[in-house]
């Protein structure tokens, strides 16, 4: 094959420790020569690298679930030849997320971590996985490193406290029986609304994603049952428009929370106006994040109530509960 590299292959000679300078020679057929200075250091390396893993879930959770995104991040070193390569040994990758995943870390710019992410398969059970990553350095020295990756059981259901009177909520996931007429079969509801477009709307039907305004004369908790999630499903787009929107969490994972902007994505990013609640108040006058209002308040971040602090009222959204949200243009959210 013709090309203009070429290349040579040098025995091990000894053990001599040293830097080089190898000159490279080449010459045309018309013993005209050209000359280079390669540097090379010789290093009687023996020492595997050094290496430390960390399993990361979605949001910081302490466990992950079917469907998640999980990043395996390692902290590799090495004192003389240099770190070669970071790998997921196969056989632990496959039993947790499935055949043919992604196994090379890469590493990231300027620094001693190496990254590589992956999705847990559907049909992995419950349990403590334990997944070994393989660094080997330039010198053919390798570590092995076990971490582990714990997966918590499917959710298949939820119940949501209702109160007497007017409740915004959502349904994460696609529900066993969607129809309003057998999802409040029995229950104290009077009306199930939502805004689509900026027009009022007697609901049939409940979806994900969807903010419902749900009139109930008296306290209740509903319970519902989700379908079985494909992860091959297109995933679920819902269009928003200019003005105030009804929106709800949708999550094929199931997250209990997450925050806000995170949820939101960029397509809405820069169409944010600030929102006020009933009584003409800012939803969240100490806030700098976008506002969305929730009839019941925000959730935060931390967990706590409302904090004068602002760093720690990050606006989230939490499974169940819808959210009004006021934007100045068009956008499309992706959940």
């Amino acid at each position: 094959v013709a090309t203009n590299k070429w290349q040579v292959e040098l025995p091990n000679v000894g053990r001599t420790q040293s830097d080089f300078g190898l000159r490279v020679t080449a010459t045309n057929k018309f013993n005209q020569q050209g000359t280079a200075t390669i540097s090379l250091e010789v290093v009687d390396d023996y020492t595997a690298p050094g290496i430390s893993v960390e399993a990361k879930y979605p949001i910081n959770s302490p466990v992950t679930r079917v469907g998640d995104r999980v990043t395996i991040e390692a902290k590799v070193t090495d004192d003389l030849s240099g770190v070669f390569s970071v790998r997921l040994v196969e056989e632990g990758a496959e039993s947790i997320f499935g055949e043919s995943p992604n196994l090379a870390l890469g590493r990231q710019a300027n620094s001693d971590v190496w990254k590589v992410q992956n999705m847990v398969a559907g049909n992995v059970m419950a349990g403590v996985y334990a997944l070994q990553v393989a660094a080997v350095d330039r010198a053919g020295n390798e570590t092995i490193k076990t971490v582990e990756v714990k997966v918590a059981e499917k959710i298949s259901s939820l119940r949501i406290d209702l109160s007497k009177g007017w409740n915004l909520i959502s349904v994460p996931r696609a529900l066993e029986k969607s129809a309003v007429s057998e999802v409040f079969a029995g229950l104290p509801v009077e009306s199930v609304r939502t805004l689509i477009a900026g027009r009022w709307l007697e609901v049939t039907e409940i979806t994900p994603g969807q903010g419902y305004l749900v009139k109930a004369t008296s306290d209740i908790t509903l319970a519902v049952s989700f379908k079985g999630y494909d992860l091959s499903a297109i995933p679920l787009t819902i269009s928003l428009g200019p003005g105030w929107n009804l929106v709800g969490y949708a999550s094929r994972t199931l997250t209990p929370m997450i925050p806000l902007t995170f949820y939101l994505g960029d397509d809405l990013k820069g169409e944010w106006l600030i929102a006020y609640t009933e009584g003409g108040e800012q939803a969240r006058p100490q806030s700098t994040s976008p506002y969305v209002w929730a009839t019941d308040g925000f959730p935060t971040v931390t967990g706590r109530p409302y904090s004068e602090d602002t760093s720690e009222n990050l606006p989230a959204v939490e499974l169940g509960k819808g959210y009004w949200i006021y934007l100045t243009g068009e956008g499309i959210l992706v959940p």
